[in-house]
């Protein structure tokens, strides 16, 4: 825009899955700045820092895509902030955010978390490249081997009867 630090993204989709098919579905409208030495925030509707399959976007996965364990407990996407802290061999992400299963809903939703609250921590075990994990392939000419170990958790809470209630999510 007129900053590089600056950016952003917007996706969605068509689809007879979406209430009144084939619709447009809002997926991802988030923006971004990096303030530089490894820090940067997002907010907007993102994906949330919790699972490593869904930091992957969909065109770098192999074959079909996301795993069935995933797909079973996906947090989708979510409202809100997220701070990152990258380092050499370590990353954290962590986040304030409106709950999982709130993609698209409006801010006094019932159907959303009146707070919820996410952390993520990944290691590189083994190489030194952040951009070697934003996709699934593996290639022969890669300079070094890679190992990346990670974990996140969620916690949120509050909505109204029938919507949300006190929810713990992990993914390793």
């Amino acid at each position: 825009i007129w900053d590089k630090a600056l950016s952003y993204k917007i996706q969605g989709n068509f689809s007879d899955e979406n209430p009144g098919g084939g619709l447009f579905a809002l997926e991802e409208a988030w923006g971004a700045y990096d303030f530089g030495n490894g820090f940067n925030v997002t907010w907007g509707q993102q994906s949330l820092g919790l699972h490593r399959a869904q930091l992957v976007d969909q065109e770098f996965q192999q074959g079909m895509g996301r795993s069935i364990a995933y797909l079973t407990f996906s947090s989708g996407y979510v409202q809100g902030l997220q701070f990152c802290y990258t380092a050499d061999m370590f990353r954290v992400m962590g986040g304030f955010h409106d709950g999982i299963g709130s993609q698209n809903t409006d801010f006094t939703s019932g159907a959303e978390a009146d707070y919820a609250l996410n952390v993520r921590v990944e290691v590189q075990a083994m190489g030194n490249d952040w951009k070697r994990w934003g996709d699934y392939q593996s290639w022969k000419s890669a300079a070094a081997n890679g190992l990346l170990i990670g974990g996140g958790i969620n916690w949120q809470s509050g909505g109204e009867p029938g919507g949300t209630a006190d929810v713990a999510a992990f993914d390793y």
